[in-house]
């Protein structure tokens, strides 16, 4: 997992070449938001997405989750295109702008936040809470904005709101693990109400200052560029952030 990626600039070229030295590969590749700078505009794939991961894509499957960049253009278009994703989400919502994917057990939703506060009340989490309900080992959501931050926008729109909505609904669900960009840097925190919330928006972006500091944050890094991968072996979940 890793997000903001969209420089084409040399740090996200490293990125790259570091994930191609994974061994073994990753089983798939999800992009938590904000692939395209400035606006999500389709004339950025080519120079921020097809080049840097030539030698991946290939390979390894990648998911994308709309940031609020990516968003900027006619509700993610761009993004919706160039990927194809499951189109499993509520029929309310745009086909693939929200969807969910079951791995060897681990079951992982992808929101669109970048929705509005009453879309997201009554559609989004109504659909994550039937989703979750599958048989799964581990489950995973993804949102690009994090409830729980220590950056520049934890006070800003639309972070309030995810923060209001969306933990009381993945600690209902049972969810273990939420993954995050939109702040770039790396931040972990201690469980909350039984979930653990990752920020990895590290991905290329240019990396943002400490704002705060939180008694829920267990690891903060500002310093790197880098990914993080989600090994499951049976019954066990080992997060690793990996730095370039």
């Amino acid at each position: 997992f890793m997000g903001d990626t969209g420089s084409g600039e040399p740090r996200q070229y490293d990125v790259a070449a570091r994930l191609a030295t994974e061994d073994p590969p990753p089983d798939a590749i999800t992009v938590v938001g904000d692939l395209i700078y400035p606006h999500g505009e389709d004339a950025g794939y080519d120079p921020q997405f097809f080049a840097p991961y030539r030698s991946l894509l290939s390979a390894i499957p990648f998911y994308g989750a709309l940031g609020n960049h990516d968003y900027e253009t006619s509700s993610g278009a761009p993004l919706l295109a160039v990927f194809t994703l499951p189109r499993n989400c509520p029929s309310t919502l745009a086909p693939e702008s929200a969807y969910w994917v079951e791995r060897a057990g681990v079951l992982t939703i992808v929101h669109n936040t970048n929705l509005p506060a009453a879309t997201l009340r009554d559609v989004a989490l109504p659909w994550h809470a039937t989703v979750a309900r599958q048989s799964a080992v581990f489950r995973l959501a993804v949102l690009h904005h994090p409830p729980f931050s220590s950056g520049p926008n934890a006070k800003d729109p639309p972070t309030p709101t995810i923060k209001a909505l969306f933990p009381p609904a993945l600690s209902a669900s049972g969810t273990d693990l939420a993954l995050s960009g939109h702040e770039h840097f790396y931040e972990r925190t201690r469980p909350i109400d039984g979930v653990v919330y990752v920020i990895t928006g590290n991905g290329g972006m240019n990396l943002y200052p400490r704002e705060s500091v939180n008694d829920f944050t267990a690891v903060f890094d500002n310093t790197v560029y880098g990914y993080t991968v989600v090994q499951v072996q049976g019954r066990q979940l080992t997060l690793r952030h990996t730095a370039t």
